[in-house]
């Protein structure tokens, strides 16, 4: 996955920074949660990430924290964000808290935790291999490591539990289609 930095945040932007609770009870598509996104801190973002076809967001420790609310992924995801990369605190080692990664894995959001945002600016075209468990800068020729468990990276190779799921029944499916046969 390859895509532009077109938001660079501090620490602690909590869930209710990302989309107001008011908004929660409105709204059942996923997708419409994208026009509610950071309105009331930050409402020029739904125009950096319409300017681009796929964006990450880059922030300090303790991204995503507050309450648990799904739909904060859902705003996110839904503005072409292909995933969002935030600094580990240095006390607690924590970038995400444990929900908020969860739903992000489970809604195909990667939520990548790394040592040090410093050196990622607005702008960089940064690439992500879930794989090799890398992120490369390409605006300033580094890549660094990360950590993720192999099962949460099999759940997003998926498309998150959605994604799992449909797998899974099209695989139940094709072995019941050769057993009638």
């Amino acid at each position: 996955m390859k895509a532009v930095v077109t938001t660079v945040f501090g620490s602690d932007i909590n869930t209710d920074d990302i989309i107001r609770a008011d908004i929660l009870q409105e709204e059942w598509d996923k997708d419409a949660f994208a026009k509610y996104a950071f309105d009331k801190f930050d409402p020029a973002f739904r125009d950096r990430c319409a300017n681009e076809q796929a964006n990450i967001i880059v922030a300090g420790p303790n991204f995503g924290s507050g309450s648990s609310r799904e739909q904060a992924i859902y705003a996110i995801r839904s503005n072409n964000v292909l995933f969002v990369v935030a600094e580990k605190d240095p006390k607690t080692g924590v970038a995400f808290p444990d929900i908020f990664y969860r739903n992000g894995v489970n809604n195909d959001l990667p939520l990548i935790a790394i040592d040090s945002v410093a050196q990622i600016k607005n702008g960089h075209i940064l690439e992500l291999d879930l794989e090799q468990k890398t992120l490369t800068n390409h605006t300033t020729n580094k890549t660094i490591s990360f950590e993720m468990p192999e099962g949460d990276i099999a759940i997003l190779r998926d498309g998150g539990l959605i994604g799992r799921a449909r797998k899974d029944v099209k695989a139940r499916l094709a072995g019941k289609a050769c057993e009638m046969s």
